[in-house]
Protein backbone atom coordinates (compact mmCIF):
# COMPACT_ATOMS: atom_id res chain seq x y z
CA UNK A 1 0.00 0.00 0.00
CA UNK A 2 2.96 2.31 0.01
CA UNK A 3 2.88 3.45 -3.46
CA UNK A 4 -1.08 3.40 -3.96
CA UNK A 5 -0.84 7.17 -3.82
CA UNK A 6 0.64 6.65 -7.26
CA UNK A 7 -2.70 6.60 -9.10
CA UNK A 8 -3.19 9.75 -8.32
CA UNK A 9 -0.04 10.84 -9.33
CA UNK A 10 -0.82 12.68 -13.14
CA UNK A 11 -3.32 15.43 -14.31
CA UNK A 12 -3.31 17.80 -17.38
CA UNK A 13 -5.98 18.90 -19.34
CA UNK A 14 -9.45 17.62 -20.84
CA UNK A 15 -11.22 18.05 -23.90
CA UNK A 16 -12.66 21.03 -26.63
CA UNK A 17 -16.46 22.27 -26.02
CA UNK A 18 -17.79 20.92 -28.92
CA UNK A 19 -16.49 17.54 -27.69
CA UNK A 20 -17.35 17.98 -24.37
CA UNK A 21 -20.67 15.74 -24.16
CA UNK A 22 -22.35 14.67 -20.79
CA UNK A 23 -23.94 10.82 -20.82
CA UNK A 24 -26.91 11.11 -19.83
CA UNK A 25 -28.48 9.90 -16.05
CA UNK A 26 -24.60 9.52 -14.59
CA UNK A 27 -24.89 11.62 -11.58
CA UNK A 28 -21.64 13.71 -9.82
CA UNK A 29 -18.59 11.63 -8.77
CA UNK A 30 -18.94 12.76 -5.27
CA UNK A 31 -22.00 11.28 -4.37
CA UNK A 32 -19.79 7.86 -5.00
CA UNK A 33 -16.01 8.07 -6.37
CA UNK A 34 -15.09 5.27 -6.11
CA UNK A 35 -17.89 2.94 -7.26
CA UNK A 36 -18.49 -0.29 -5.43
CA UNK A 37 -15.29 -0.47 -4.33
CA UNK A 38 -13.26 1.88 -1.77
CA UNK A 39 -9.57 3.23 -2.84
CA UNK A 40 -8.16 1.47 -0.24
CA UNK A 41 -8.50 -2.00 -1.00
CA UNK A 42 -10.89 -2.28 -4.76
CA UNK A 43 -11.64 -5.55 -5.60
CA UNK A 44 -10.90 -4.89 -9.14
CA UNK A 45 -8.56 -2.42 -10.60
CA UNK A 46 -9.32 1.13 -11.70
CA UNK A 47 -8.14 3.51 -13.78
CA UNK A 48 -8.21 7.76 -13.67
CA UNK A 49 -7.26 10.21 -16.75
CA UNK A 50 -7.60 13.46 -17.34
CA UNK A 51 -7.16 15.15 -20.89
CA UNK A 52 -5.84 17.91 -22.38
CA UNK A 53 -7.60 19.62 -24.92
CA UNK A 54 -9.07 17.44 -27.05
CA UNK A 55 -7.50 18.07 -30.31
CA UNK A 56 -4.53 19.72 -29.01
CA UNK A 57 -2.36 19.03 -25.89
CA UNK A 58 -1.77 16.23 -23.87
CA UNK A 59 -3.27 12.98 -22.36
CA UNK A 60 -2.46 11.73 -18.91
CA UNK A 61 -4.18 8.22 -17.76
CA UNK A 62 -3.24 7.50 -14.33
CA UNK A 63 -4.02 3.86 -13.62
CA UNK A 64 -3.95 1.39 -10.49
CA UNK A 65 -3.74 -2.16 -10.60
CA UNK A 66 -3.78 -4.46 -7.50
CA UNK A 67 -1.75 -6.75 -9.20
CA UNK A 68 1.11 -4.35 -9.75
CA UNK A 69 0.73 -3.25 -5.74
CA UNK A 70 -0.50 0.41 -6.75
CA UNK A 71 2.51 0.68 -9.36
CA UNK A 72 1.22 4.22 -11.75
CA UNK A 73 0.76 3.80 -15.09
CA UNK A 74 0.77 7.41 -16.16
CA UNK A 75 -0.08 7.52 -20.21
CA UNK A 76 0.67 10.70 -22.20
CA UNK A 77 -0.57 11.19 -25.50
CA UNK A 78 1.12 13.91 -27.91
CA UNK A 79 -1.65 16.11 -29.92
CA UNK A 80 0.38 19.47 -29.70
CA UNK A 81 1.39 19.73 -26.34
CA UNK A 82 5.07 19.56 -26.27
CA UNK A 83 5.87 19.51 -22.62
CA UNK A 84 4.76 17.79 -19.27
CA UNK A 85 6.05 18.40 -15.90
CA UNK A 86 4.80 16.29 -12.90
CA UNK A 87 6.35 17.70 -9.55
CA UNK A 88 6.13 16.13 -5.94
CA UNK A 89 5.86 19.23 -3.59
CA UNK A 90 7.05 19.23 0.01
CA UNK A 91 3.82 17.94 1.96
CA UNK A 92 3.25 14.98 -0.95
CA UNK A 93 1.18 17.14 -2.82
CA UNK A 94 1.16 16.67 -6.77
CA UNK A 95 1.36 19.88 -9.61
CA UNK A 96 0.97 18.72 -13.18
CA UNK A 97 1.81 21.57 -16.01
CA UNK A 98 1.60 21.09 -18.97
CA UNK A 99 1.63 23.80 -21.91
CA UNK A 100 -1.46 22.77 -24.34
CA UNK A 101 -4.33 24.77 -25.08
CA UNK A 102 -5.68 24.80 -21.76
CA UNK A 103 -8.63 22.83 -20.03
CA UNK A 104 -12.39 24.45 -22.05
CA UNK A 105 -13.75 27.32 -19.69
CA UNK A 106 -16.50 27.78 -22.08
CA UNK A 107 -20.25 27.44 -20.72
CA UNK A 108 -20.98 23.82 -21.04
CA UNK A 109 -24.58 23.94 -23.02
CA UNK A 110 -25.99 20.61 -21.18
CA UNK A 111 -25.50 21.94 -17.44
CA UNK A 112 -24.75 25.54 -17.58
CA UNK A 113 -21.87 24.85 -15.91
CA UNK A 114 -18.33 25.99 -16.72
CA UNK A 115 -16.56 22.90 -18.84
CA UNK A 116 -13.80 23.58 -16.34
CA UNK A 117 -16.12 22.76 -13.37
CA UNK A 118 -17.97 19.96 -15.85
CA UNK A 119 -14.78 17.94 -16.19
CA UNK A 120 -13.92 17.70 -12.65
CA UNK A 121 -17.01 17.37 -10.99
CA UNK A 122 -19.19 15.37 -13.48
CA UNK A 123 -18.77 11.61 -14.29
CA UNK A 124 -18.45 10.60 -18.04
CA UNK A 125 -18.02 14.42 -19.30
CA UNK A 126 -15.85 12.71 -21.86
CA UNK A 127 -14.83 13.76 -25.65
CA UNK A 128 -15.73 9.85 -26.60
CA UNK A 129 -18.82 10.20 -26.21
CA UNK A 130 -19.58 12.60 -28.76
CA UNK A 131 -17.47 11.38 -31.61
CA UNK A 132 -15.79 14.86 -32.32
CA UNK A 133 -13.48 14.81 -28.91
CA UNK A 134 -9.75 13.38 -29.18
CA UNK A 135 -8.91 10.33 -31.17
CA UNK A 136 -6.85 7.94 -29.07
CA UNK A 137 -7.77 7.56 -25.22
CA UNK A 138 -7.16 4.44 -22.89
CA UNK A 139 -9.23 5.53 -19.77
CA UNK A 140 -12.50 5.10 -17.99
CA UNK A 141 -14.74 6.63 -20.09
CA UNK A 142 -14.19 10.05 -18.90
CA UNK A 143 -14.83 9.30 -15.53
CA UNK A 144 -11.27 10.42 -14.69
CA UNK A 145 -10.86 13.93 -13.30
CA UNK A 146 -13.65 13.67 -11.33
CA UNK A 147 -12.58 10.91 -9.92
CA UNK A 148 -9.17 12.09 -9.07
CA UNK A 149 -10.58 15.41 -7.70
CA UNK A 150 -13.21 13.74 -5.48
CA UNK A 151 -10.24 11.33 -4.04
CA UNK A 152 -8.51 14.46 -3.01
CA UNK A 153 -8.49 16.66 0.33
CA UNK A 154 -8.90 19.33 -2.12
CA UNK A 155 -7.36 20.21 -5.66
CA UNK A 156 -6.78 23.55 -7.18
CA UNK A 157 -6.71 24.51 -11.06
CA UNK A 158 -5.88 27.43 -13.02
CA UNK A 159 -5.87 27.34 -16.58
CA UNK A 160 -3.85 29.72 -18.73
CA UNK A 161 -6.27 30.75 -21.71
CA UNK A 162 -6.66 33.61 -24.32
CA UNK A 163 -5.12 35.88 -22.47
CA UNK A 164 -6.47 35.23 -19.19
CA UNK A 165 -5.65 32.86 -15.95
CA UNK A 166 -8.56 31.28 -14.88
CA UNK A 167 -8.96 29.43 -11.06
CA UNK A 168 -11.02 27.27 -9.33
CA UNK A 169 -10.97 25.45 -6.47
CA UNK A 170 -12.28 22.18 -4.80
CA UNK A 171 -12.00 20.04 -1.64
CA UNK A 172 -13.24 16.46 -1.85
CA UNK A 173 -14.91 16.87 -5.01
CA UNK A 174 -17.02 19.37 -3.52
CA UNK A 175 -16.64 23.26 -5.57
CA UNK A 176 -15.31 25.37 -2.70
CA UNK A 177 -14.30 28.57 -5.53
CA UNK A 178 -15.84 29.09 -8.63
CA UNK A 179 -14.16 29.50 -11.53
CA UNK A 180 -12.09 33.24 -10.92
CA UNK A 181 -9.92 35.13 -13.60
CA UNK A 182 -7.25 35.92 -11.27
CA UNK A 183 -4.95 37.40 -13.89
CA UNK A 184 -3.25 37.62 -16.88
CA UNK A 185 -1.05 35.47 -19.00
CA UNK A 186 0.71 35.47 -22.41
CA UNK A 187 1.07 31.68 -21.73
CA UNK A 188 -1.00 28.72 -22.24
CA UNK A 189 -1.97 25.61 -20.34
CA UNK A 190 -3.28 24.34 -17.50
CA UNK A 191 -1.44 23.95 -13.63
CA UNK A 192 -3.13 21.34 -11.48
CA UNK A 193 -2.73 21.08 -7.83
CA UNK A 194 -3.72 18.38 -5.51
CA UNK A 195 -3.41 16.26 -2.26
CA UNK A 196 -4.84 13.13 -1.38
CA UNK A 197 -7.37 12.37 0.82
CA UNK A 198 -5.99 10.75 4.12
CA UNK A 199 -9.66 9.55 5.07
CA UNK A 200 -9.42 7.87 1.44
CA UNK A 201 -5.59 6.63 1.78
CA UNK A 202 -5.50 5.47 5.13
CA UNK A 203 -2.22 3.95 5.16
CA UNK A 204 0.19 6.23 3.18
CA UNK A 205 0.09 9.09 1.81
CA UNK A 206 3.91 9.56 0.34
CA UNK A 207 4.63 9.42 -2.96
CA UNK A 208 7.39 7.27 -4.62
CA UNK A 209 9.03 8.88 -6.88
CA UNK A 210 10.99 5.86 -8.85
CA UNK A 211 7.09 4.87 -10.08
CA UNK A 212 6.97 8.30 -11.44
CA UNK A 213 9.85 8.41 -12.97
CA UNK A 214 10.06 4.74 -14.45
CA UNK A 215 6.49 5.31 -15.94
CA UNK A 216 6.97 8.98 -17.28
CA UNK A 217 10.31 7.30 -18.48
CA UNK A 218 8.64 5.28 -20.56
CA UNK A 219 5.35 7.23 -21.52
CA UNK A 220 8.42 9.76 -23.20
CA UNK A 221 9.98 6.93 -25.32
CA UNK A 222 6.65 5.96 -26.50
CA UNK A 223 5.70 9.57 -27.63
CA UNK A 224 8.52 10.76 -29.85
CA UNK A 225 9.87 14.36 -28.90
CA UNK A 226 7.34 15.23 -26.07
CA UNK A 227 9.30 16.35 -23.53
CA UNK A 228 8.93 15.09 -19.58
CA UNK A 229 9.86 16.25 -16.63
CA UNK A 230 9.99 14.86 -13.43
CA UNK A 231 10.76 16.80 -9.86
CA UNK A 232 10.99 15.89 -6.55
CA UNK A 233 11.08 19.03 -4.17
CA UNK A 234 10.65 17.31 -1.34
CA UNK A 235 13.37 18.03 1.87
CA UNK A 236 16.26 15.55 1.11
CA UNK A 237 14.87 13.79 -1.24
CA UNK A 238 15.52 16.40 -4.34
CA UNK A 239 16.00 15.20 -7.64
CA UNK A 240 14.79 15.47 -11.40
CA UNK A 241 14.79 14.08 -14.89
CA UNK A 242 14.28 15.11 -18.22
CA UNK A 243 12.93 12.98 -21.02
CA UNK A 244 12.53 13.58 -24.25
CA UNK A 245 13.30 10.82 -26.86
CA UNK A 246 13.09 11.79 -30.69
CA UNK A 247 13.73 8.53 -31.78
CA UNK A 248 11.18 7.42 -29.99
CA UNK A 249 10.52 3.82 -29.81
CA UNK A 250 13.57 2.94 -31.36
CA UNK A 251 15.48 4.23 -28.37
CA UNK A 252 13.08 2.50 -26.08
CA UNK A 253 14.72 -1.31 -27.46
CA UNK A 254 17.74 0.59 -27.30
CA UNK A 255 17.24 1.56 -23.71
CA UNK A 256 15.63 -1.70 -23.13
CA UNK A 257 18.73 -3.79 -24.57
CA UNK A 258 21.13 -1.72 -23.28
CA UNK A 259 22.57 -4.48 -21.03
CA UNK A 260 22.71 -7.03 -24.24
CA UNK A 261 25.05 -7.21 -26.82
CA UNK A 262 23.04 -7.06 -30.53
CA UNK A 263 23.19 -8.78 -32.96
CA UNK A 264 23.08 -6.11 -35.22
CA UNK A 265 23.92 -2.41 -34.48
CA UNK A 266 20.47 -0.62 -35.77
CA UNK A 267 17.27 -0.90 -34.28
CA UNK A 268 14.57 -1.83 -37.05
CA UNK A 269 11.50 0.24 -37.62
CA UNK A 270 8.20 0.16 -39.24
CA UNK A 271 5.36 1.69 -39.12
CA UNK A 272 1.72 2.41 -41.04
CA UNK A 273 -1.56 4.07 -40.97
CA UNK A 274 -5.38 2.67 -41.81
CA UNK A 275 -8.11 5.33 -41.85
CA UNK A 276 -7.99 6.39 -38.10
CA UNK A 277 -5.65 4.24 -36.97
CA UNK A 278 -1.54 3.42 -36.61
CA UNK A 279 0.82 1.28 -35.47
CA UNK A 280 4.41 1.09 -35.50
CA UNK A 281 7.01 -1.88 -34.54
CA UNK A 282 10.57 -1.01 -33.40
CA UNK A 283 13.13 -4.61 -32.97
CA UNK A 284 16.36 -5.89 -32.30
CA UNK A 285 18.05 -9.31 -31.78
CA UNK A 286 20.73 -9.75 -28.86
CA UNK A 287 22.55 -12.28 -27.59
CA UNK A 288 20.64 -13.80 -25.08
CA UNK A 289 17.92 -16.92 -25.28
CA UNK A 290 14.92 -15.00 -24.42
CA UNK A 291 12.69 -13.07 -25.77
CA UNK A 292 11.06 -9.58 -24.74
CA UNK A 293 8.51 -8.07 -26.16
CA UNK A 294 6.15 -5.12 -24.91
CA UNK A 295 2.98 -3.84 -27.07
CA UNK A 296 1.03 -0.92 -26.12
CA UNK A 297 -2.65 0.22 -27.45
CA UNK A 298 -3.26 4.02 -26.73
CA UNK A 299 -0.04 3.92 -24.64
CA UNK A 300 -2.13 1.50 -22.70
CA UNK A 301 0.57 -1.19 -21.58
CA UNK A 302 -1.25 -4.51 -22.69
CA UNK A 303 0.52 -7.00 -20.32
CA UNK A 304 -1.47 -9.82 -21.76
CA UNK A 305 -1.01 -8.88 -25.84
CA UNK A 306 -3.65 -9.03 -27.86
CA UNK A 307 -4.44 -8.85 -31.16
CA UNK A 308 -1.77 -6.27 -32.14
CA UNK A 309 0.83 -8.31 -30.65
CA UNK A 310 -0.55 -11.75 -32.40
CA UNK A 311 -0.26 -10.20 -35.45
CA UNK A 312 3.25 -9.14 -35.14
CA UNK A 313 4.03 -12.45 -34.02
CA UNK A 314 2.71 -14.53 -36.61
CA UNK A 315 4.21 -12.43 -39.01
CA UNK A 316 7.49 -12.18 -37.65
CA UNK A 317 7.51 -16.04 -38.02
CA UNK A 318 6.05 -15.85 -41.62
CA UNK A 319 8.23 -13.78 -42.98
CA UNK A 320 11.52 -15.21 -41.63
CA UNK A 321 10.12 -18.63 -42.75
CA UNK A 322 9.46 -16.93 -46.79
CA UNK A 323 13.15 -15.42 -46.71
CA UNK A 324 15.08 -18.64 -45.33
CA UNK A 325 13.04 -20.43 -47.95
CA UNK A 326 13.47 -17.89 -50.79
CA UNK A 327 17.32 -17.71 -50.28
CA UNK A 328 17.99 -21.45 -49.79
CA UNK A 329 18.66 -21.27 -46.06
CA UNK A 330 15.99 -23.56 -45.30
CA UNK A 331 16.11 -26.59 -47.57
CA UNK A 332 12.66 -28.13 -49.09
CA UNK A 333 12.86 -31.21 -46.80
CA UNK A 334 13.36 -28.54 -43.79
CA UNK A 335 10.82 -27.94 -41.18
CA UNK A 336 9.61 -24.24 -40.98
CA UNK A 337 10.86 -22.59 -38.10
CA UNK A 338 8.58 -21.93 -34.96
CA UNK A 339 7.62 -19.02 -33.68
CA UNK A 340 9.76 -19.83 -30.58
CA UNK A 341 12.88 -20.24 -32.97
CA UNK A 342 12.17 -16.87 -34.52
CA UNK A 343 11.43 -14.73 -31.41
CA UNK A 344 14.91 -16.15 -29.70
CA UNK A 345 16.62 -13.47 -28.21
CA UNK A 346 14.63 -10.46 -30.00
CA UNK A 347 13.41 -7.31 -28.32
CA UNK A 348 10.36 -5.55 -29.62
CA UNK A 349 8.28 -2.35 -28.89
CA UNK A 350 4.94 -2.50 -30.75
CA UNK A 351 2.54 0.73 -30.24
CA UNK A 352 -0.83 0.84 -31.73
CA UNK A 353 -3.31 3.99 -31.87
CA UNK A 354 -6.75 3.53 -32.55
CA UNK A 355 -10.31 5.77 -31.77
CA UNK A 356 -12.42 2.74 -30.61
CA UNK A 357 -10.09 0.27 -28.53
CA UNK A 358 -11.83 -2.16 -27.40
CA UNK A 359 -10.05 -4.20 -24.44
CA UNK A 360 -11.18 -7.48 -23.26
CA UNK A 361 -11.22 -6.11 -19.21
CA UNK A 362 -11.25 -2.84 -18.43
CA UNK A 363 -7.84 -3.03 -16.64
CA UNK A 364 -6.82 -2.91 -20.43
CA UNK A 365 -4.48 -5.93 -19.95
CA UNK A 366 -5.30 -7.62 -23.98
CA UNK A 367 -6.45 -5.54 -27.13
CA UNK A 368 -9.54 -7.06 -29.00
CA UNK A 369 -10.25 -5.06 -32.25
CA UNK A 370 -9.60 -7.64 -35.00
CA UNK A 371 -8.34 -5.00 -37.71
CA UNK A 372 -5.31 -4.12 -35.57
CA UNK A 373 -4.51 -7.80 -36.11
CA UNK A 374 -3.77 -7.29 -39.47
CA UNK A 375 -2.62 -3.51 -39.57
CA UNK A 376 0.17 -4.88 -37.59
CA UNK A 377 1.38 -7.68 -39.65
Amino acid sequence: MKRILSLLLCLAMFLTVSGLVLAEGESSSTTDPTGPSGPTEPPVPFEFEVVSSSQSGNTLTVRWNQSEAGGAMVTAVRIDGTDITVTINPGNTITVTDNGRGIPVDIQPQTGLPALEVVFTILHAGGKFGGGGYKVSGGLHGVGASVVNALSEWLEVQVHKDGKIYEMKFARGKVTQSMTVVGETDKHGTVVTFKPDPEMFTETTVYDYEILHTRMREEAFLNAGLRIQTVDLRPGREQEDDMCYEGGIREFVTFINRSKDPLHPDVIYMSGNREDSMAEVALQYNDSYNENIMSFANNMHTIEGGTHETGFRTALTAVLNDYARKHGILKADDKNLTGEDTREGLCAVISVKLTDAQFESQTKAKLGNSEMRTLVS
